[in-house]
């Protein structure tokens, strides 16, 4: 009763002020400890009888216990929901967050004696409603760990309770706690506990860099199918383990996954909102109570900085090569939303570029000296970005960065100069690129095969060279750098026309309008030479990387999974 009322004195509050929440977990964890010491007598269930007089007793059933009714799991999630809105109204740089966040193994340490309690009167685990919600309480609190936290966690809490847990042992690893855990509420009758957990689970090993186990989860699960017609928290959650398993790609090498999985929600205009981390098209005053109980406390949060800093250095590692081979060939990949074609183009037409200060200005002149095929510049500048030690992984991780720009800086160099040699020494290569003749040639292999370059392999008294076949006529050094030459002073001209002018370039709107319908006419010459052909059917392939656009206005209109 004192517990309720409590609770109640808080209601008008923004949230429950810290003293009332302490002497509320206080009598909590003394209630509990009553109720463990005379289970055999006494329990509080949900499935207890409902009694008109509080003095009144209720009749022992066939165990000789008296079942009180009551819900532990209700007060337990009624202070947990306290101690999380608590730390969503704190400013989340202040040293009070700080202190309040170290209430959360209190919190944690009530849900898992909770959930002991729970185990103890209660016989069909499968269908417990109470023992399902606490379950999943406790999940909510660990996924988003790494092990190593996990495991400190799970020591500190079970210092003080007796009794075991038949869902997950005090003895299990942090792995086996969330696989436990998951599996549990999985098995449950109610279907969006299962939902939850396996995208808490999705979340935990992408964390932890387990992303095969993460990715193959996610595609087992096919929420992709579904989940635009479930409610906004577990679209949220969706995004949340799509972000987690294109980080998680980005850290174990699988460039071309992580870009593929991060470009749809990095694009958008919406990714905090998706996020759970707020709304940017709101003002804080125009933001209700419900819209932001659904936001998720700020140590929860993804850096967007990061998000974006993989997703721009996965886009330079997969698009440079490609744009030295397009300048020779037809480009076989088609350009993604910020193609890096168009930045680059930004960033010559700057009268004035001095070093690289933001994260984007050294994505930016790592990318040009990748184009050079300057594999050191550029990993010199994307390791002095100082968010990649965000990533626990840090050294790990720039190895692999090292590893991937060396290998797509020797792809740019072949497209880039493969007009100019006739043939180049693999040694050389390998002097150049700090890679092994075995790995260089390896890679020069793919290149052939995937008919970016036709060229073949010779072994001339021990040493390797590879010998590029073209039909195309040669450019010597001399005619490529006259080619240079001829832009930048053509660049140069243009950039002296803009400031005689104003910015403004001195072609009249007449001759421009000339050089439109003349490059509208060639176009057509071009499309009336081409033989016409009936366009295929071709199926789409569904995106299955695509975030669930979360509309936290219609939860009562959408069916849930």
């Amino acid at each position: 009763m004192l517990l309720s009322i409590r609770f109640d004195a808080g209601a008008l509050q923004t949230y429950m002020s810290f003293d009332l929440w302490h002497k509320n977990q206080q009598d909590l964890l003394k209630l509990l400890q009553l109720l463990e010491s005379n289970i055999a007598t006494y329990q509080v269930s949900e499935s207890g009888e409902l009694t008109d007089d509080i003095d009144i007793e209720p009749t022992e059933n066939e165990a000789g216990v008296k079942v009180i009714f009551g819900s532990i799991t209700s007060l337990i999630d009624r202070l947990d929901d306290e101690f999380i809105k608590s730390l969503q109204n704190i400013d989340p740089h202040s040293i009070e967050y700080v202190e309040r966040l170290k209430d959360e193994i209190t919190i944690y340490n009530l849900i898992v004696r909770g959930q002991a309690y729970i185990e103890l009167i209660t016989e069909d685990f499968n269908s417990s409603e109470q023992l399902g919600r606490i379950v999943l309480t406790r999940l909510e609190h660990i996924y988003y760990k790494p092990n190593q936290l996990i495991k400190l966690n799970e020591e500190e809490v079970w210092k003080n309770i007796t009794s075991d847990s038949k869902i997950v042992s005090k003895e299990s690893t942090p792995t086996e706690v969330i696989n436990g855990l998951a599996k549990y509420l999985i098995n449950h009758t109610n279907s969006m506990y299962g939902d939850y957990a396996k995208l808490f689970s999705i979340y935990h090993y992408a964390v932890n860099n387990q992303y095969t186990e993460a990715y193959e989860l996610f595609m087992n699960s096919q929420f992709y199918n579904t989940i635009n017609n479930s409610e906004s928290t577990l679209q949220t959650q969706y995004n949340r383990a799509l972000v987690q398993l294109g980080l998680s790609a980005f850290r174990s090498g699988q460039i071309e996954e992580s870009h593929r999985i991060l470009n749809e929600i990095v694009n958008s205009q919406r990714s905090k909102e998706l996020l759970g981390q707020g709304f940017i098209s709101k003002y804080s005053n125009q933001i209700t109570n419900q819209e932001k109980a659904k936001l998720l406390p700020f140590h929860q949060h993804i850096n967007l900085e990061l998000l974006e800093c993989v997703y721009s250095t996965c886009s330079l590692l997969i698009e440079i090569p490609q744009l030295a081979l397009s300048s020779k060939d037809n480009s076989k990949r088609k350009s993604s939303v910020k193609s890096f074609k168009s930045k680059l183009e930004f960033h010559d037409r700057q009268f004035f570029t001095g070093p690289p200060e933001s994260i984007k200005d050294h994505i930016i002149h790592a990318s040009i000296a990748l184009t050079k095929g300057d594999w050191a510049k550029s990993y010199e500048l994307l390791s002095s970005i100082k968010i990649w030690k965000l990533f626990p992984d840090f050294d790990e991780l720039l190895k692999m960065l090292k590893d991937q720009l060396q290998v797509e800086g020797l792809r740019t160099y072949i497209f880039t100069y493969k007009t100019i040699y006739n043939k180049l020494s693999l040694d050389k290569l390998s002097q150049i690129f700090q890679l092994s003749n075995e790995r260089i040639k390896e890679i020069l292999e793919k290149i052939i095969e995937s008919d970016d370059v036709s060229g073949e392999f010779n072994d001339v008294n021990g040493k390797v060279f590879i010998n590029f076949v073209s039909s195309e006529p040669r450019r010597s050094k001399l005619q490529e750098l006259a080619i240079v030459m001829n832009e930048k002073v053509g660049l140069l001209a243009e950039k002296n026309d803009k400031t005689g002018s104003n910015g403004y370039g001195k072609k009249q709107p007449q001759q421009q309008q000339q050089q439109q319908q003349q490059q509208q006419q060639q176009q057509q010459a071009q499309q009336s030479q081409q033989p016409q052909q009936t366009p295929q059917p071709t199926e789409e392939q569904p995106n299955r990387f695509r975030y669930a656009n979360v509309n936290s206005n219609n939860d009562e209109f959408q069916a849930s999974v």
